[in-house]
């Protein structure tokens, strides 16, 4: 009994202790995705974590990089407000960038959730894959995520470890050419590029239309952001919910149609809803590539 005993605490030994110097020798090699769209986030992270005073917190997706021009925001609210763009990528997840924010909310904050009308941002989606590559080398920033997410980053991680050692040892870090990097973003976290005109076909993308409707009112999604609300009050910070500004040639659905999503939407919520769904209907001569993305003027 005693040696099966030893035998079995040698191979447990055998298992588990290569697994944290695996992970220590992953963490020490420099991180492969700076360059990278997603790797944004650890200074979007640091810009949310530092900021001093009350702030402006919006959180979404890829329409916020896009849409948003924080300084203006500043100016017009005659710096009482710092304005944090705290809006990346779809692919991440809003309740990832929903977690991440939670542990900075305080005092007099506002909170704008502005999700794109879409089923996977209107949904608790998470994507560890990219959650690993943005948080690559910034691994504390992970500390916010939920439990069931972090037994995902767990099944993922070796192959994102591998696929960061194999860049490392053939030194071909990805390095996009274009507007999806991490220096196309100013401080705010905005993208700072000039995008002068619409550069899709015909003014939308046929493959993204939007469609209003209550399969866009995800029963876990809603109580998710319901729960965050109650959150976020109880800390003394106030939450509205927003629409993402959509290209009016996508939209799928009547006048009639969004009218009562947006009734189902603000009889679901725990928070205002920020202003009508009608004005977020923009021109398309005001988008850039896709149909939530806004060009340098609609921007502005």
């Amino acid at each position: 009994m005693k040696k099966s005993i030893i035998k079995l605490t040698a191979l447990l030994i055998l298992v588990v202790l290569p697994l944290p110097l695996f992970l220590a020798a992953v963490e020490r090699i420099p991180d492969q995705y700076s360059n990278t769209y997603v790797a944004a986030f650890p200074e979007k992270y640091e810009r949310l974590y530092s900021t001093e005073g009350k702030k402006i917190v919006f959180i979404g997706g890829s329409s916020l990089p896009f849409g948003l021009r924080s300084d203006l925001i500043e100016a017009e609210l005659g710096g009482e407000y710092s304005v944090i763009n705290f809006g990346l990528y779809a692919t991440l997840g809003t309740k990832f960038m929903m977690d991440t924010a939670k542990d900075a909310i305080g005092e007099g904050d506002i909170i704008i959730l502005c999700p794109e009308l879409n089923t996977q941002t209107y949904s608790l989606y998470f994507n560890p894959t990219a959650v690993l590559e943005a948080c690559d080398g910034f691994s504390p920033m992970l500390s916010g995520v939920g439990f069931d997410n972090k037994l995902s980053l767990c099944y993922n991680y070796y192959k994102f470890a591998f696929n960061k050692m194999e860049y490392s040892r053939t030194d071909t870090a990805p390095d996009p050419v274009g507007i999806y990097r991490s220096d196309s973003f100013n401080e705010y976290g905005d993208l700072s590029v000039e995008r002068k005109n619409n550069i899709m076909n015909n003014g939308w993308d046929s493959n993204m239309t939007v469609t209003t409707d209550s399969t866009l009112l995800d029963a876990e999604f809603i109580e998710y952001v319901n729960d965050y609300v109650a959150f976020a009050e109880k800390r003394g910070a106030e939450v509205y919910f927003n629409y993402s500004p959509t290209n009016t040639l996508a939209i799928r659905s009547s006048a009639a149609a969004r009218e009562r999503f947006q009734a189902e939407l603000s009889d679901a919520l725990d928070c205002p809803l920020l202003g009508d769904i009608e004005d977020y209907l923009i021109d398309e001569r005001y988008f850039y590539d896709t149909n939530f993305h806004l060009n340098s003027s609609g921007a502005i």
